[in-house]
């Protein structure tokens, strides 16, 4: 006799997440979805004081402020990841917490004469915005760069750049992954990714980033290098075994 207690429960789907990503970039809904289910499921909380995200109280203070409207998706970004700067960049790259939001000077006029920058790097060129006049879309397109070059087109909405920005963060500074990086990868080990990884529907600019079992990422950055980070030290052996070549941190620990 089935237990009515147990019945109650609902089931849990497992993560699919080359599949969920694809999702994710339909539709806002399911990127934040998917990032919930990555931050609980691959980044879990580390033991140190990490705050909440920011409420509608703080991005209304924020937005009266600047006197231009937030897009619900900067929004529903900030309110879950706000407060997770393993995840969305810390020391020099970080994101911008509300109080600190600021229209930026763009080059040119139109469209192009002014910034609201969510995201900066310690680099002068390097930050991520939102034109001011997107600003009134829901989820509108984000553009990098600075005022020294200019913006340009970046992602085509902020719920894609904050994926963007987690997978990239786990995979590089996440203290709980196993990193290693594959340098000048030649024709065959690229061949490999293709062939036996899943690639993300999600391309990191410059990029792009692929699944290798069930819990390693690998993402390229440009031609001459790969990142690898799993959340086992298997993971990350079976990494090296599938595209053999001078992995940096494989080469110091011998």
């Amino acid at each position: 006799m089935t237990d009515e207690r147990d019945a109650a429960v609902p089931a849990v789907d497992p993560f699919d997440l080359a599949g969920d990503v694809a999702a994710a970039l339909r539709d806002r809904t399911a990127a934040w979805t998917f990032l919930d289910r990555f931050t609980r499921e691959w980044a879990p909380v580390l033991p140190v004081d990490h705050q909440p995200g920011w409420d509608a109280y703080v991005m209304d203070t924020a937005a009266a402020r600047l006197g231009v409207p937030l897009p619900a998706a900067l929004r529903e970004g900030y309110a879950l990841l706000g407060g997770r700067e393993d995840l969305t960049g810390e020391v020099t790259a970080v994101l911008v917490p509300p109080g600190e939001l600021r229209l930026h000077d763009g080059v040119g006029a139109g469209d192009d004469a002014g910034v609201l920058v969510l995201h900066r790097d310690g680099t002068p060129d390097a930050a991520l915005g939102i034109r001011v006049a997107d600003l009134g879309q829901d989820d509108p397109p984000v553009v990098e760069g600075g005022e020294q070059d200019g913006w340009h087109p970046y992602l085509d909405r902020v719920s894609t750049a904050f994926l963007d920005l987690v997978l990239w963060q786990w995979m590089t500074t996440w203290p709980d992954a196993h990193h290693d990086v594959l340098l000048d990868p030649d024709d065959p080990a690229r061949t490999v990714l293709d062939t036996h990884c899943t690639p993300l529907a999600l391309a990191h600019p410059g990029g792009r980033y692929y699944l290798a079992g069930e819990d390693t990422l690998l993402c390229t950055a440009g031609s001459r290098v790969v990142l690898a980070a799993a959340r086992t030290p298997a993971g990350l052996d079976a990494a090296r075994a599938l595209l053999p070549g001078t992995w940096q941190r494989a080469a110091d620990a011998l």
